[in-house]
């Protein structure tokens, strides 16, 4: 939502640029259409700002003082349902920011603190099960993410530290079991890479050897030794651990 709205304002404000302005002041779509608008005072906004869809829907509401943003700021879906609210205190996010889904249920909620966020952020599902945690301190994620099935049940979980994924990372069968174990530095892999079936039983091992090579070992035994391969090996980390290269052949 940061984002977003420093992209809305940078927008509006540059088309909004003109000399002594007073009074209520409009822009417009190439199509002649309302896109934003705002009242100004000794060339000042003051009060509300507003932009719209071209389809004439409300898109956002952002209070001002003095040209700066204060208190709070709505977002909308096109089709008029909350897409997002936050706060701003002299031109910063501060407090609770939340996202929501059409059907009006909570989608995203993290607090900030004087432009940046702090503490647990979570993402939900729908269904309102989360979907991620992750922890931030002053704007740079920090300590435990987790990741889960939409049946509620932890898919993976992984440490940050100054931003980065470090040491162990771990993946689950949504039925609780170890899925896949490997560790991080700096976000990069490093040493074994290893997957296990339900029962427990490890069923391969992928050693990490620099950043081109990997050795195969199934159920103890050498499988294989490959250079360069280019399979993607997807852990089912959706959010966190995304795609990462595993350079391997299939373990039959």
């Amino acid at each position: 939502m940061k984002k977003l709205i420093l992209l809305l304002l940078t927008s509006v404000l540059f088309q909004l640029n003109a000399q002594n302005k007073n009074g209520e002041v409009k822009s417009y779509y190439e199509s002649g259409k309302l896109k934003s608008i705002v009242n100004y005072e000794n060339d000042l906004i003051q009060g509300e700002l507003k932009e719209y869809y071209e389809s004439g829907k409300i898109k956002f509401k952002i209070s001002f003082i003095d040209n700066v943003i204060q208190g709070k700021i709505f977002q909308y879906y096109e089709s008029g349902e909350l897409f997002g609210i936050a706060n701003n205190v002299d031109g910063l996010m501060h407090g609770e920011a939340k996202k929501y889904y059409k059907s009006g249920v909570l989608k995203n909620k993290v607090n900030f603190i004087n432009g940046l966020q702090q503490g647990e952020e979570l993402f939900f599902f729908e269904s309102g099960e989360i979907s991620n945690s992750i922890n931030w301190v002053d704007g740079i994620k920090n300590g435990e993410a987790k990741d889960y099935y939409d049946s509620g049940k932890l898919m993976g979980v992984v440490n940050y530290v100054n931003g980065l994924r470090q040491g162990q990372e771990i993946n689950y069968y949504e039925s609780g079991e170890i899925w896949i174990v490997l560790n991080r530095k700096n976000d990069n892999i490093q040493g074994d890479v290893k997957e296990f079936l339900r029962s427990g039983e490890l069923k391969s091992k992928k050693k990490w050897i620099g950043s081109i090579t990997t050795v195969y070992v199934f159920k103890g035994r050498l499988k294989g030794y490959d250079k360069l391969s280019s399979l993607y090996f997807f852990i089912g980390f959706c959010k966190l651990s995304k795609l990462f290269k595993v350079f391997q052949e299939k373990v039959r």
